[in-house]
């Protein structure tokens, strides 16, 4: 119990840090000649789904902690679940560009599948290098 509401607040801290830098993003390509408004009804929607997309990232992966599962299904549940949860927010929040066509919608998914394996992949290779380091102060023992 005691991890699953570590990942829970680690998703929080993430949807939270993912909100903020895409809305500095979406201000800086905008430009200061443009407003970037929203209601606060928006504003609590984006922010509350943002959270929910964290959260539906992080709790899933929970399923490393099984060794007795291989590393492809592990990888499968983990970024399976938190796509789904985030195609469903996304649809909700209006970021799926569903007025410009099917091939913009396409290019969204794939936008953001390449970004979550890159965050994935760097979280693999950190925790790769981690274990590393463990058993190399191991072997020094």
């Amino acid at each position: 119990m005691k991890k699953i509401i570590k990942l829970i607040l680690g998703g929080i801290a993430w949807g939270c840090t993912m909100f903020t830098i895409i809305g500095i993003i979406i201000a800086l390509i905008m430009g200061q000649d443009n407003s970037f408004m929203m209601s606060t009804s928006d504003y609590i929607k984006q922010a509350v789904l943002s959270i929910i997309i964290g959260i539906g990232f992080t709790v899933p992966s929970i399923v490393y902690d099984y060794e007795n599962i291989s590393k492809f299904l592990q990888f499968t549940v983990h970024m399976g679940t938190g796509f789904c949860i985030y195609m469903i927010c996304a649809y909700m929040a209006g970021w799926v560009p569903t007025g410009f066509g099917l091939g913009a919608v396409i290019l969204s998914i794939a936008f953001w599948i390449i970004i979550s394996l890159a965050i994935w992949f760097f979280f693999y290779m950190y925790y790769k290098k981690e274990a590393e380091n463990i058993n190399k102060k191991l072997k020094d023992n």
